[in-house]
């Protein structure tokens, strides 16, 4: 009797103890207890709890790519050094985040490599949410390059998806040093904010400005004592995203100081209202700005981030040699070679309707040598012939041979070819980088004028690959084309 109650004293210990454990335990999903983790900031945690985890679907990587701009912001804004430099100790139980240290305007910052935003897709909702948060993370701590980085990849999404925080992720983006982005990005950059300036929930709503007078200082500050940037002209358009709260009378007028941003200049600055006038958004560009991501006819966008290594990618034909894919920048690259013997085969795809731009964006940094990395075949009557090839290694770019030196190249260039008819030349190329022309009016090779002439004709892009491939390479991202 005594030894059947002790058992049963021992159970009912047993079942408390297990019941409490059980109850102890969080038995949510890791993604639940995850974004938990992230609205209390407690970043650390969130990279924690996915260190055992198998087979991560897209929201997962997307949390973890959102910890680490957090983690990246708690460092670069702590004023605590022990503080900063336990939180850069930890980092090293991670050793897929990578950290590096560098000056901006005489600030030690850290920035981390996010190993987990190349998981994420790009124009789908995690990698946009994504983006818009890594700028808010870093921003105050980027370099200008990196800075125009972030503002063109916002520019390729659709802000509908999220109008308020493109809007304010744009924002703390003017309000940073920029360079200068290419002429199509730029814009996609004008339609983009007349598209939010129509929108009552972003910064831009109502606030598009001309300048009525002339050589109007562009202040640092909202007020006459703050120093002057440059000077603007009278015409020049405004993107105005702030508004200081003291109304001010100066000159016998009255109105308040307002934060813009001079596209024209490509930087932001103070200016009194009453030497602005309100203009409304150009409804072309709004139009413009919806058609982009709602209308194939608008564009063709080619990337290769489904494509699979050994198979070809989706819509070309041709005598595919697989190649490897190369992750940066969140994007997939399609690795070309150079070749051995100057034989290549090739894979194309056809594009119907009579287009007169293509934007290329490729990263040729670790080739001496000029690699091709598109042919652009001209499709009339029935058969193929070349127009244009380009071609890049680390220091140059070439249109049809015709060779330009450059001292700056990038680990993702973006070029675009404009093309343009002419009756005695049959076509001519322009090829664009960085907002300047950096080869003009190239004549296309030889190709048949009745038909340009007559507009009986489409374009085909062709990949050239090597049949004898040497060391040297470069990665194709992608590629645009459309009609202006």
């Amino acid at each position: 009797m005594i030894l059947s109650r002790v058992f049963t004293v021992a159970a009912s210990i047993f079942i408390v103890a297990s019941l409490t454990a059980y109850l102890l335990i969080d038995h949510r999903e890791t993604h639940e207890r995850a974004l938990e983790y992230i609205d209390k900031g407690n970043f650390f945690r969130v990279i924690e709890i996915y260190q055992s985890e198998k087979n991560l679907l897209e929201e997962d990587y997307a949390l973890l790519s959102l910890a680490v701009s957090g983690i990246e912001k708690k460092i670069n804004q702590n004023q605590n050094e022990a503080q900063k430099k336990e939180w850069i100790a930890d980092l090293n139980d991670y050793h897929e985040i990578a950290h590096t240290e560098y000056q901006v305007n005489g600030t030690t910052c850290t920035h981390l490599e996010d190993p987990f935003f190349k998981y994420l897709k790009k124009h789908a909702y995690w990698y946009q949410k994504s983006l818009l948060e890594r700028v808010h993370s870093t921003i105050f701590c980027n370099p200008p390059a990196k800075n125009s980085e972030y503002l063109n990849r916002i520019l390729f999404e659709d802000p509908r998806n999220f109008m308020k925080d493109t809007s304010l992720a744009l924002v703390e983006l003017f309000r940073s040093p920029l360079d200068r982005i290419g002429e199509i990005e730029t814009n996609f950059l004008h339609e983009t904010i007349h598209f939010l300036a129509t929108q009552e929930t972003t910064a831009f709503y109502d606030n598009l400005y001309k300048l009525q007078a002339d050589r109007v200082n562009f202040r640092s500050g909202p007020g006459v004592e703050y120093p002057s940037k440059l000077q603007l002209l009278h015409g020049d358009e405004l993107y105005c995203f702030d508004k200081d709260s003291r109304e001010e009378t100066i000159g016998g007028k009255s109105g308040n100081w307002l934060e813009c941003f001079s596209e024209k200049h490509f930087i932001s600055g103070w200016i009194f209202s009453p030497q602005l006038e309100k203009i409304p958004p150009n409804l072309t560009l709004v139009e413009n700005c919806k058609s982009r991501f709602s209308s194939l006819e608008y564009f063709a966008q080619v990337d290769f981030d489904t494509w699979k290594s050994e198979s070809m990618p989706l819509y070309f034909y041709g005598d595919y040699r697989p190649t490897a894919r190369n992750l940066m920048h969140g994007e997939v690259g399609f690795t070309l070679y150079g070749s051995n013997d100057g034989k290549f085969s090739k894979i194309c795809r056809k594009f119907s309707g009579k287009k007169n731009f293509i934007e290329v964006y490729f990263d040729s940094l670790e080739s001496d040598e000029a690699i091709p990395i598109a042919d652009f075949h001209i499709s009339a009557l029935g058969s193929s012939k070349p127009a244009f090839s380009l071609k890049a290694s680390s220091t140059e770019i070439l249109l049809n041979d015709k060779k330009f030196m450059i001292d700056d190249m990038s680990s993702r260039e973006t070029v675009a070819l404009k093309i343009s008819v002419s009756k005695q030349s049959g076509l001519l190329g322009t090829l664009i980088r960085k907002n300047s022309g950096i080869l003009s009016n190239i004549q296309s090779y030889s190709i048949d004028s009745n038909s340009i002439e007559r507009g009986n004709y489409s374009w085909e892009i062709c990949i050239p690959q090597a049949v004898n491939p040497s060391s040297e390479k470069a990665y194709l991202y992608g590629f645009r084309i459309g009609k202006e």
